[in-house]
């Protein structure tokens, strides 16, 4: 059995309200009681209940981190570092992972206010709105990560979706690329979007035009990474370099290019958003635009600490760390390549 605070108290000798000032840090407590409370509580095994502190109007030190997926390298990164600087501050992260799924999200949502966290790092999504902006009426700290949902009264801290594939575009752009596929993500999703948004910017400025029949935007998923580069690899209209803004959906384009033997990037030039270790290690390195993950985690984290403490925030209510390009070995100068043919040179074969 777990003991109880009454027992803690009987061990060292003192009150029980004298144990319980002691083991819940309060500052007017003897040093000396201190220590031989909280060494009898060691020696018993004595542990305190932050449920039963969190109703007492305390705090629980715990924090609900709420992502879609686990797939995303970037998130794995964003989770790491959130759980890395919430131990830093004494707190502990509870992890939901949605899947993307709206009804899922509600009940992770729901699980973590009823656990009594302190606070919540969320990506959510529209369909949730009305129900976290109560959260955050009843004075519940919520921070929006990743996406932004529409309609949301939390702040929010954003990697800057724009402007990751607007810079991606004009390198490619730069080495002389004119026709360019882009995989993103869709369109309901503002990150999605907002992906879209840079491309298409960044060739209207450059006067080049969308081929639309060359734009395919889906799930955040690499089976629709490798759905999509099937259709592109069976397109009439010939491109020389493809933009991968679905940072999921890549690990679904890279293993399509291989078994069509398309040689980067001599074939085609490629070009990812968000950066993954072994993308230096694949053959050639592809090169990236990283969104700085552990950025986005760290202004996360302390844009919720902030309102933990009842702070004023020192940022805006929309946060979006930098981006910076990568230049690898994936890209190349424009050559007078048609990718289409190859690819009709593969689906007769098949």
């Amino acid at each position: 059995m777990i003991p109880n605070v009454v027992e803690v108290a009987k061990a060292a000798g003192v009150s029980r309200s004298t144990a319980s000032r002691a083991l819940s840090g309060h500052p007017h407590v003897n040093p000396k009681t201190r220590t031989k409370v909280l060494e009898a509580a060691a020696a018993m095994g004595y542990r305190v209940n932050l449920m039963a502190t969190a109703l007492r109007g305390g705090h629980s030190r715990l924090i609900g981190l709420v992502i879609t997926n686990l797939v995303n390298a970037s998130l794995q990164t964003i989770t790491q570092v959130i759980q890395a600087e919430a131990q830093k501050h004494g707190y502990q992260v509870l992890l939901g992972v949605t899947e993307g799924d709206a009804q899922n999200e509600a009940r992770i949502v729901e699980t973590l206010v009823d656990h009594r966290v302190d606070g919540l790092i969320l990506m959510g999504s529209d369909a949730n709105t009305e129900r976290t902006n109560g959260y955050v009426r009843g004075g519940l700290p919520v921070v929006n990560l990743i996406r932004r949902p529409a309609g949301s009264l939390a702040p929010s801290v954003l990697p800057d979706n724009y402007e990751s594939t607007y810079q991606a575009t004009r390198y490619l752009v730069s080495l002389g690329h004119r026709d360019i596929a882009y995989i993103g993500g869709p369109m309901e999703v503002a990150s999605g979007n907002e992906r879209y948004s840079g491309f298409a910017a960044a060739l209207a400025e450059s006067g080049v035009a969308v081929h639309q029949e060359l734009v395919l935007r889906g799930a955040f998923d690499p089976e629709f990474g490798s759905q999509a580069m099937a259709q592109l690899l069976g397109k009439r209209t010939a491109y020389t370099a493809l933009l991968v803004a679905n940072h999921e959906a890549i690990f679904g384009v890279l293993p399509q290019l291989v078994d069509a033997g398309i040689n980067l990037p001599q074939e085609l030039s490629l070009v990812g958003i968000e950066d993954v270790p072994w993308f230096t290690a694949w053959r050639p390195p592809i090169t990236v635009v990283d969104i700085s993950p552990a950025a986005v985690a760290i202004a996360a984290f302390d844009t919720l600490l902030h309102q933990i403490q009842k702070e004023s925030p020192e940022n805006a209510p929309i946060l979006r760390p930098g981006v910076k390009l990568e230049v690898r070995g994936s890209c190349a100068p424009v050559q007078n390549v048609e990718l289409h043919q190859g690819s009709k040179a593969m689906i007769q074969q098949a």
